[in-house]
């Protein structure tokens, strides 16, 4: 029994209790990375996405029609929590960006920009009803009168509004925001035109907000940094706290930025490293040039940035490896190859191509476990996880048969059969020594579906296959699946994915 439970905390802490449905035949990425798929039948306008703490729940924006609407264990359900009153929408108006309160479920917010028939952008506050803790009930609704406008900005052009809301980890909501084509207010302290801003969660201005060294009267206090075209996506670091800030180019380049707060990006001045209109108005401070920048080509000409990457617990969950921790992930709408963007050594930055056969990523987020979420436009939201495959003569010579070792089955994914490989410890053995080896596989829930091996074994190395199906011998369903070996009092758990 005790096992049982702690199999079903292990599967909450790795999985979606049903987002186990494989779409990596569709997607090319490195050795050991894998993509599940959430939910790949989303409305043709959805665009942005906001985890819940449960991670099972999960909201999702459709810019058109001003509706967000519920993910549950990967089903997306039917009718929207909410349809954002006084919507406008046009090209590239409508409901942008979405954020969860950083204290959720106790603080039952959710914070939305989008547009307004009177032609403003705004940021407003909406409260979130029903079983806000129970991670598999869909029973939720957001209050249309709860609505609480925090920061209203003019749209007059329809374009270049930005729309991204992120949290920070001192629960400051950070802002970005398009020059809606007016690029004479961008280098202009009193507007909100192509900035990133940063508010407190009642609407209010942060004390410690940048303060900057031109200061015309009527200077903006929610301003966070400026000089940027249409910063319509951005991550932030969640060690650093910088910004990561993908910047849509006009005809040149299109930029990545990094903000810690105080900077001014140099636009309409320079765009990428060159200049762009040299007879524009150039404020205070000097500017700061992109961490990287490639020209606009054909099929390239909206950068998103996904996601300023950091592990949580490797290699114990979905986690990268150590050579993609501080390093940072974007894509280019037009595009879809998925890049990764590290340090080259030298103080500059390389562009390393990490994943193809995606469309029109959108809107990225990290998961609680280490993995990657990605929301193509209009069509599904997926997650890269890490999921090394480990064959049995990669296990070091020194461990070989002295330590307790489970392998990753492979192939995983798998179709027709699936093979688990195990090395047996035997310190504290003598050479003819054997103690009782068992390898069950469970489903998600928790139940027992099939034992592959339930009998005294000696130290050494070992396989078992299993070809996808029950006790009885009856074919399993598709989906994701536990498999767990005890040898006396050592016991180690891993996960796999049956796919037809």
């Amino acid at each position: 029994m005790m096992f049982k439970v702690q199999l079903k905390a292990l599967t909450v802490s790795i999985s979606l209790l049903l987002c186990y449905y494989l779409s990596a035949h569709a997607q090319t990425l490195p050795e050991g990375f894998s993509v599940i798929g959430i939910n790949e039948s989303l409305d043709g306008d959805a665009t942005g996405f906001a985890l819940l703490p449960d991670e099972q729940r999960i909201l999702v924006i459709n810019y058109q029609k001003g509706e967000v609407k519920l993910i549950t264990n990967g089903i997306l359900k039917s009718q929207p929590l909410l349809t954002v009153p006084d919507l406008l929408f046009s090209s590239e108006q409508g409901l942008l960006g979405i954020a969860i309160d950083p204290d959720f479920p106790n603080s039952n917010y959710v914070y939305l920009f989008h547009t307004r028939k009177d032609s403003t952008n705004n940021v407003s506050r909406f409260t979130v009803e029903g079983d806000l803790a129970d991670p598999n009930s869909d029973n939720l609704s957001i209050d249309v009168g709860s609505q609480q406008i925090l920061i209203q900005m003019p749209d007059t052009l329809k374009f270049h509004n930005g729309g991204t809301l992120r949290f920070g980890n001192d629960k400051t909501l950070y802002i970005s925001h398009g020059d809606d084509v007016h690029t004479d207010f961008i280098q202009n302290l009193t507007t909100l035109y192509g900035k990133i801003l940063r508010i407190n969660r009642d609407g209010s201005i942060p004390e410690d907000n940048p303060t900057f060294p031109s200061e015309p009267e009527g200077k903006r206090g929610e301003i966070f940094a400026f000089g940027l075209r249409n910063p319509f996506r951005f991550s932030i670091d969640p060690e650093t706290q910088q910004l990561f800030i993908g910047d849509v180019g006009t005809t040149l380049f299109e930029e990545l930025n990094l903000s810690s707060g105080g900077e001014n990006f140099g636009y309409p001045r320079y765009e990428g490293f060159e200049v762009f209109r040299p007879e524009a108005e150039l404020i205070p401070p000097d500017p700061v040039f992109p961490i990287f920048a490639y020209p606009q080509e054909r099929g390239s000409s909206a950068v998103i940035a996904l996601a300023a990457y950091r592990q949580k617990d490797f290699p114990n969950d979905s986690s990268f490896p150590e050579e993609y921790d501080g390093t940072f992930f974007f894509a280019d709408f037009f595009s879809g190859p998925i890049y990764n963007l590290r340090p080259d050594g030298e103080g500059g930055w390389t562009r390393i191509e990490f994943a193809s056969g995606f469309t029109r990523p959108v809107d990225a987020a990290l998961g609680s476990d280490g993995s990657l979420y990605i929301l193509e436009f209009g069509r599904a939201l997926k997650k890269i996880v890490f999921d090394p495959v480990t064959h049995v003569e990669d296990i070091p010579s020194a461990q070989r048969p002295e330590a307790f070792f489970l392998s990753q089955n492979h192939p995983n994914p798998f179709n027709l059969s699936t093979t688990i490989r195990f090395s047996l410890d035997a310190r504290d053995l003598g050479p003819a020594e054997t103690r009782r080896a068992t390898l069950t596989v469970y489903n998600i829930s928790g139940n027992e579906v099939v034992t592959l091996l339930d009998e005294p074994l000696a130290p050494g190395i070992y396989a078992r296959t299993w070809g996808g199906k029950n006790q009885q011998g009856k074919v399993v369903s598709t989906g994701l699946y536990i498999y767990n070996l005890r040898y006396g009092d050592l016991s180690q758990t891993k996960k796999m994915i049956l796919q037809k």
